[in-house]
C-alpha cells in the first residue's frame, strides 16, 4: 500500500466520531438500517445499536449483504431485544447522555444544536415507513 493511501487512512479514523452514535429502535427495513448505515460510515460515526422490543421485529437482521457491504465493515452494529439491557450497554461504553427524537410542537430541531464540544451521546431515531 502506497504511503499516501496509509496517510490518507489514518488521516479518516482520526476524524472518527467517538462521541457520538445512533440507537434504532423496532426498524423493520433492512434497507433503512443499511441507509443510516452508510450515513453513519460517511460522518464517522463508529457504532450503532439496533434495539427490538416488538415481537414482530424481533428477529436479527443479516446487514451489508448488498449496498451497505462497504460501511457495515467500518460501523459496528450492536443488536439488543430489551431497552435496559441495550442502554446498560451503551452506558458502558461511556455515553453520558441519551437523546430522543420525537417530533411534536415545540420540538427542536437537530440542526440548532450545538454538538460540539459535548460528552459521549447517542441519538434514538424511530423510522416509520
Amino acid at each position: 500500500m502506497l504511503d499516501q493511501r496509509q496517510k490518507k487512512i489514518r488521516d479518516l479514523i482520526a476524524r472518527r466520531q467517538i462521541h457520538f452514535t445512533v440507537i434504532l429502535e423496532n426498524v423493520s427495513d433492512p434497507h433503512n438500517i443499511g441507509a443510516v448505515l452508510r450515513s453513519c460510515d460517511a460522518v464517522g460515526i463508529h457504532e450503532i445499536f439496533l434495539i427490538y422490543t416488538d415481537p414482530k421485529y424481533s428477529s436479527r437482521f443479516t446487514l451489508g449483504k448488498r449496498a451497505s457491504s462497504g460501511a457495515r465493515k467500518w460501523v459496528d452494529v450492536f443488536q439488543f431485544d430489551n431497552i435496559p439491557e441495550a442502554i446498560q450497554s451503551i452506558r458502558l461504553k461511556g455515553y453520558d447522555q441519551i437523546w430522543a427524537t420525537r417530533i411534536v410542537p415545540g420540538s427542536k430541531n437537530l440542526y440548532e444544536m450545538d454538538l460540539t464540544g459535548i460528552s459521549p451521546c447517542c441519538l434514538e431515531m424511530n423510522i416509520w415507513v
